[in-house]
């Protein structure tokens, strides 16, 4: 039976034609980050979940085009990438609106992602291809923000995702439009043994970890895979098989995925924040856990953003009936549940519940792919691969 919570308009915020790109929670969840496509940084009080103030609390014009990815470092610290550099942003500095660091590229090259660790102090950020060179940078913050390392070799397409371990610091994964996802071991000097697993799926939208072994992708083309992480212990450990589970839009009810949030690495819970607007125009939140997905029980928004796409989605820590939705319309909107977020998205929790659709097809397998053949294979990957955009991702 359908448990769905509905929604109503509370408040929003508008920014004219300026795409909303990312929101992050700042000062325990009494501040939302915005990042826009006009290079700016808008930051909003959310003291109260009745009454929202009409502007910003604090504007940084950040960077002179579009802000690729907004991260939080700290409760008040955030890092922004784009054509220019990597910035990093303390907004409890005397002067906020000038970056405690910017970090660029030697080349020039354009970032696309980035990926803080807090066990390590590393900020990572991954930029485009340019001519035959896509690289990976790592800085340590807790070291004035010196290099620590590029990695120069192994990326053959834009970078559009990076995260680190949830509990091993020498671990980072990557994804790529080359198709790949990438696992580095960081406690390797040379790049060649860095270079600790290669999963195949296709041009990656955004990738992560599920759980501290599990490995999720989800690509430009609305399809979905899990691998599992190597076995470390194992000295000659063989390369285990992804699960590809095809395109995901009829099995989840969507048209597209906004992106999946992992709330919890150590218990693999979180939710898929996926939308349509040809079909039904609305996002659905629904929750997910031991890779497992309660369909029946769902948080839909209607008509989020009119004809437009949304691009980000925020579930309030801190006010439980509170979503915050970002859009390709330039407008932040705060939704109002009809229940608690809790009371439905917490629910496939429960370990005795019945998932509607398994996040795990074991049917629909991928090809073992050999990290020795991706290393032959790379120039024919860097210089072959055929890169595969999509317009809402693309606000350039």
């Amino acid at each position: 039976m359908s448990q769905n919570i509905t929604s109503k308009l509370l408040h929003s915020w508008s920014h004219g034609s300026n795409w909303i790109i990312d929101l992050v929670p700042l000062k325990n969840n009494t501040l939302v980050a915005a990042s826009l496509s006009n290079g700016e940084i808008h930051i909003y009080s959310l003291s109260s979940s009745s009454s929202f103030p009409s502007s910003a609390k604090l504007v940084i014009k950040a960077h002179a085009n579009c802000i690729a990815k907004l991260i939080a470092i700290d409760d008040s610290t955030i890092a922004t990438c784009s054509t220019d550099a990597v910035k990093v942003w303390n907004i409890d500095s005397p002067t906020p609106q000038s970056p405690s660091y910017e970090l660029s590229d030697p080349k020039g090259i354009a970032f696309l992602s980035l990926a803080y660790s807090p066990l390590s102090g590393y900020l990572a950020a991954g930029t485009e291809l340019k001519s035959s060179d896509a690289h990976i940078h790592l800085w340590d913050l807790n070291n004035q923000g010196k290099l620590v390392r590029s990695l120069v070799e192994t990326q053959h397409d834009d970078v559009t995702a990076l995260a680190f371990h949830p509990t091993n610091k020498k671990l980072l994964l990557s994804g790529s439009t080359d198709g790949c996802i990438n696992v580095f071991d960081l406690s390797q000097e040379l790049e060649d043994d860095c270079l600790y697993q290669v999963v195949e799926f296709a041009s990656i939208h955004s990738a992560g970890w599920l759980t501290s072994t599990r490995i999720f992708g989800l690509t430009h083309m609305e399809t979905f895979g899990v691998a599992e992480l190597n076995d470390m212990t194992v000295e000659a450990a063989i390369e285990p098989k992804p699960l590809e589970f095809g395109d995901i839009r009829e099995k989840w009810g969507c048209e597209y995925v906004v992106d999946l949030y992992v709330e919890s690495s150590s218990k693999g819970r979180g939710y898929v924040a996926c939308g349509s607007i040809n079909d039904k125009n609305q996002v659905k939140l629904v929750r997910f856990a031991k890779e497992k997905l309660k369909m029946s029980k769902s948080v839909i928004i209607d008509r989020p953003h009119g004809e437009e796409i949304a691009r980000c989605v925020l579930v309030s820590a801190k006010h439980p009936n509170l979503v915050f939705t970002g859009g390709e319309d330039g407008k932040i909107n705060v939704w109002e549940m009809s229940s608690p977020l809790t009371e439905v998205l917490k629910l496939a929790a429960d370990q005795n519940e019945e998932a509607d659709v398994e996040m795990d097809d074991s049917e629909k397998k991928n090809k073992n792919h050999k990290i020795q053949e991706h290393k032959k294979n790379k120039k024919r990957h860097g210089k072959e691969k055929t890169k595969i955009k999509k317009q809402k991702f693309s606000p350039y």
